[in-house]
């Protein structure tokens, strides 16, 4: 844990608070990146399965691009 930038008891709790919730947090914004990853996928027709936009839809091209 980094350093406490402020000597309030307040404000080092709130830091502690904050890096035991990250984890879960982090692991809980990668289930959903997982999931719009599956559900925009190409149908097999040159369309993403779940929008119907033209593959690869912008919706797997951000989520792609965050990821990397």
């Amino acid at each position: 844990m980094p350093a406490p930038t402020s000597s309030s008891a307040l404000s080092r709790i709130n830091d502690v608070a904050f890096y035991a919730h990250a984890r879960e947090e982090v692991s809980a914004l990668a289930a959903v990146c997982a999931h719009l990853v599956r559900l925009h996928h190409p149908d097999g027709e040159e369309s993403c399965a779940s929008c119907a936009h033209p593959w690869p839809c912008a919706s797997f091209v951000e989520i792609s691009r965050l990821l990397a």
